[in-house]
């Protein structure tokens, strides 16, 4: 639970029901894990790990695609979006903490 929702609650505010400031803070909490998992040991494997899929999975699209059928490009491609997806996803997380923040510090202002 975040800081702004904390006094809310505690200072006993409409405000701290309010299904969109409780969605907002759901996200401020899920965003911090992340970016606290980014700077952990295991979070640098992770983006090495996803970093190292993604070459590998380019590599094999150049070394095989006048050969490879239209499924199998559309599943090396759908790896890709996957591996890059999750990899922009956890190198936003702080960002996207800070601007949740401020749209929650404007919903309860």
């Amino acid at each position: 639970m975040s800081r702004r929702l904390t006094e809310l609650r505690k200072a006993e505010s409409p405000l701290a029901q309010d299904e969109n400031v409780l969605a907002v803070d759901q996200d401020i909490d899920r965003y911090a894990a992340m970016a606290a998992f980014n700077t952990s040991e295991g979070g640098k494997e992770v983006r090495k790990a996803l970093r190292s899929d993604i070459a590998s999975a380019i590599n094999e699209l150049i070394r095989g695609y006048a050969k490879l059928s239209h499924a199998e490009l559309q599943a090396i491609g759908a790896k890709v979006d996957a591996r890059v997806s999750l990899l922009q996803a956890m190198g936003n997380a702080k960002q996207n903490k800070e601007d949740a923040e401020k749209t929650l510090d404007e919903l309860t202002s």
